[in-house]
């Protein structure tokens, strides 16, 4: 059974997929490859499960990548549906990465600062959180909304073992996700600028 703080492992087994998924010719049976994927992962190959593996090395993912596995899986599965335009996951990308910074680095940058410890009991966080939230509306990002509120919605319930409301936000996998998402859009923005004219 699928406890609530594998559901991203899963969500990321699905979306390793998709490449595999590329290779059907034929559109509306591509779903199948991922559905396919999720039955086969959790069989055990000496003693572990593709999920158990995945898990042991990422642990329970944050809200941030949890919205970054759906919208990739968007992406992957329904192209027609341009979800890096509507739904704002550019500026999701953004987002998170400036969030990321105080919170992993901020230690690092200034001289001892933890800003991670606030998490616990400051309403600091809720009103970064109440910040960013204007600020994607302000982008017209939905995505970030959907992060933000299924950061508060895992927090609530107490999904996970953490009692710290950075965890439900982000996490390292989020970060490199957020990365390579910049990336990507900034490598389509200098070929677009370089086209023909």
């Amino acid at each position: 059974m699928m406890s609530v703080d594998r559901v991203g492992t899963w969500l990321v087994i699905a979306l390793a997929s998709a490449p595999l998924a590329e290779l059907v010719p034929w559109r509306p049976v591509q779903w199948g490859v991922p559905l396919l994927t999720l039955i086969v992962a959790p069989v055990r190959i000496g003693g572990l499960s593709a999920v158990d593996r995945l898990h042991s090395l990422v642990g329970p993912l944050s809200a941030a990548s949890l919205t970054f596995a759906v919208l990739g899986l968007a992406i992957a599965f329904a192209p027609a549906w341009t979800v890096a335009e509507s739904a704002g996951l550019t500026a999701l990308a953004a987002i998170v990465l400036l969030v990321a910074v105080p919170f992993y680095c901020g230690e690092l940058l200034s001289g001892g600062f933890d800003a991670y410890r606030y998490g616990f009991a400051s309403p600091l966080v809720a009103v970064i959180c109440l910040l960013v939230l204007a600020v994607g509306w302000w982008l017209a990002s939905p995505a970030v909304a959907i992060w933000l509120g299924a950061a508060a919605a895992l927090f609530m319930a107490q999904a996970y073992s953490s009692r710290n409301l950075v965890d439900y936000l982000i996490d390292p996998v989020a970060v490199i996700v957020a990365v390579i998402v910049l990336v990507r859009a900034w490598l389509a923005a200098l070929g677009a600028s370089a086209g023909p004219a």
